[in-house]
């Protein structure tokens, strides 16, 4: 790169390299989450997000003392 007298190119080459690596991810994540909006598996139900999810998935009737 720079430091070993490559003017440049080597570095640029790098910062092409993680630009197509970041459009790569972003493409992919974009598709699995698109594909899952639309299977409708990305929100939870009405009444846990009512309640919230600690209490809905978690919560007993009575609150258990540990002694």
């Amino acid at each position: 790169g720079l430091f070993y007298g490559g003017h440049g190119q080597l570095l640029l080459c790098q910062i092409i390299a993680v630009l197509v690596v970041i459009a790569w991810v972003c493409f992919w994540a974009g598709l699995f989450f698109w594909g899952m909006k639309k299977a409708g598996l990305l929100r939870i139900p009405l009444e846990d997000e009512a309640v919230g999810m600690d209490a809905a998935t978690m919560a007993t009737d009575q609150a258990e003392v540990p002694f």
